[in-house]
């Protein structure tokens, strides 16, 4: 019998690492290309299978039930958006191919209901973050990274090379690191929040700076709602240190000097110095609202902005005269608006509103929990910059983010796994 019951449990250990692996493996195969398809694709494989076999088992758990209505708000007015897209053949294609967020989803959930390995998920990519910001700190110091991309002296991008998604995915993220390290020897915690801090302002992307300081907020948030005289101790810590951190970075990076001046031209209070400081969003945006008043319903399709701009765009249009044509909007609000209408509006609006209620009941309550919460908040936080919502990178990681966020929102304190 003992024999069985090593077996037994060895078995059960493999199992636990390769169900880890597959759901931390979108996020360790983002460096390489579209790789991080094939482990979205095999969850959406299992989790179609799991909901053909198991339908009413799923949809008897609040997780799932809740989940699903996250997804319908914001699928749905994209198939709305296709009788009268400008590009119905791309936003059918987006929104056949999006259904394979949601059966992820499924996967996912289920998983992690019926599997404790959501702590084994974070500790997994807070190592790969970890990596992240090793080697970007690496091709800092001495002008290339550990597989040879250069340092051109504007953004560190370590091993994502031409792609500048270094600092949005790090941002993102950061509240693995910024969790997973809280009961760290004070040593390596003040390394690893240092080095975000570090490279998170030198990737020159303000969009990361912005969902940094949500991620950031919403730690201290974690911590006032768990142990108010420590949220007080890292609030002092995030006051004192962010300051010094920038500062020093803003000496040390003449890129991050002309990101943090060009960012302060929106205070001077012309439309010029605005745009300027936008980096020229704010044409994007205008006719963004000129194609919503054309089709205010359900949009001008999804994904079709790119091939109608140059329609709406007047004569002295910045795109126009550079013969560009802008691939999204930048702002995830309006994207809705622009490409699915009101429909698409009153869905996020439903989305924000239902997601919100429950995150602030049940997304605070363990670490665990807490990790995917801010994560979410750090994505979907209206005012900022956004990568496309309905494009497969940001889309995955949203989705990836919501599902476990939706599949922890039950952890209680008592059972969590460790």
């Amino acid at each position: 019998m003992n024999k069985m019951h090593r077996l037994f449990a060895k078995i059960n250990l493999n199992e636990s690492f390769w169900l880890t692996l597959l759901i931390a493996s979108p996020i360790l195969l983002l460096p390489v290309g579209r790789s991080a398809e094939l482990p979205i694709a095999i969850m959406a494989i299992w989790g179609l299978i799991k909901l053909i076999k198991f339908k009413t088992e799923l949809f008897s758990r609040a997780p799932i039930r809740h989940f699903s209505l996250l997804f319908l708000l914001i699928w749905l007015p994209i198939m709305l958006s296709y009788p009268d897209s400008f590009s119905a053949n791309q936003t059918l294609r987006v929104g056949a191919s999006y259904l394979r967020f949601y059966l992820a989803g499924i996967f996912i959930i289920d998983t992690l209901n019926r599997h404790p390995i959501a702590q084994n998920v974070i500790k997994t990519v807070s190592w790969f973050l970890l990596f992240l910001l090793a080697d970007a700190l690496i091709q800092f110091i001495f002008g290339f990274d550990i597989i040879g991309y250069p340092y051109d002296g504007d953004r560190i991008n370590g091993i994502f090379g031409d792609d500048l998604k270094l600092g949005l995915t790090i941002s993102l993220l950061a509240s693995f690191l910024l969790i997973q390290t809280q009961k760290s020897h004070w040593m390596l915690k003040g390394v690893a929040w240092g080095l975000l801090v570090l490279i998170i302002l030198l990737s020159g992307s303000r969009a990361s700076w912005v969902m940094f300081a949500v991620s950031l907020a919403g730690l201290f948030f974690f911590q006032t709602y768990n142990n108010r005289h420590l949220a007080l101790r890292y609030g002092l810590i995030i006051l004192i240190a962010l300051p010094i951190g920038a500062i020093a970075t803003y000496h040390s990076s003449y890129y991050v000097q002309q990101r943090i001046d060009q960012t302060l031209l929106l205070f001077k209070g012309d439309v010029e110095s605005a745009d300027i400081a936008l980096s020229t969003r704010l044409p994007l945006w205008r006719n963004a609202l000129v194609m919503f008043q054309d089709k205010p319903i359900n949009g001008i399709g999804v994904r079709a902005y790119r091939d109608v701009y140059l329609q709406y765009a007047p004569d002295d249009d910045y795109y126009r005269l550079n013969k560009i044509a802008p691939t999204h909007i930048h702002q995830m609000i309006l994207e809705v608006g622009t490409e699915t209408g009101s429909i698409g509006l009153l869905g996020l609006l439903a989305f924000y509103f239902v997601l919100m209620k429950r995150l602030f009941k049940g997304g605070f309550t363990t670490p665990i929990s807490a990790v995917f919460s801010i994560g979410v908040l750090a994505a979907t936080f209206p005012i900022n910059t956004h990568l496309a919502l309905y494009s497969s990178f940001w889309g995955m990681l949203l989705w990836w983010l919501i599902a476990q966020h939706c599949a922890t929102l039950g952890y209680k304190k008592a059972e969590r796994p460790e």
